[in-house]
């Protein structure tokens, strides 16, 4: 955590997402990319919305929840993506783990995680923001299937959508409050001492 100075977060590789502070650091969701390919779902299922528990609660940062998660609309295709990628492996997917998508294989020379991409709107700017995440912000190695898991978790809709602590590993972020922004960029974070 850094206060002051400290906390200013300026470079080229800084990106800004506007955001809804006054609704627990809201964030404008607008989709997920697996490889390149844009996943087909209703992102307004992640939508801010007064009043309406049938309709979406919000995409929300919250670093006090290990992995992202996702109400089923939007998780059910993520999770079909990576079965898909991975079938070209071969791989079968194995159940009863800590969580729901897991592989006891790892990728081997010649082999590779998908890229992931989470989108988001830039407001009245227009177009979007894209959030990349590595491998290890989207899956965790688990010793005990000698595999591992996707680190993503699924709710039933509408929600709620949250951004957790495992795909914000590695990224320097900044809330300004003030201005509704939220910065981020990439940041070797076990080399910050």
């Amino acid at each position: 955590m850094y206060f002051g100075d400290a906390a200013k977060l300026e470079g080229p590789n800084v990106q800004q997402i506007p955001m809804n502070s006054k609704d627990k650091y809201h964030i404008y969701f607008t989709g997920i990319s697996v490889n390149g390919n844009r996943l087909s779902f209703d992102a307004s299922i992640c939508a801010l919305t007064d009043g309406d528990p049938s309709k979406g609660t919000g995409f929300f940062v919250d670093s006090g929840a290990p992995p992202t998660i996702l109400p089923t609309t939007v998780y059910q295709p993520l999770r079909a993506a990576m079965v898909d990628y991975f079938a070209q492996y071969g791989w079968q997917t194995i159940g009863e783990q800590a969580f729901d998508l897991c592989y006891t294989s790892t990728p081997k020379e010649g082999q590779s995680y998908p890229s992931v991409v989470f989108h988001f709107s830039k407001g009245d700017q227009g177009g979007e923001v894209d959030w990349t995440m590595d491998k290890d912000n989207m899956f965790v190695k688990l010793d005990a299937i000698d595999g591992f898991c996707m680190v993503v978790g699924q709710v039933p809709d509408p929600g709620p959508c949250l951004l957790g602590a495992y795909q914000l590993a590695n990224f320097k972020l900044s809330f300004d409050v003030k201005n509704e922004i939220l910065s981020f960029a990439p940041q070797r974070c076990q080399e910050n001492l």
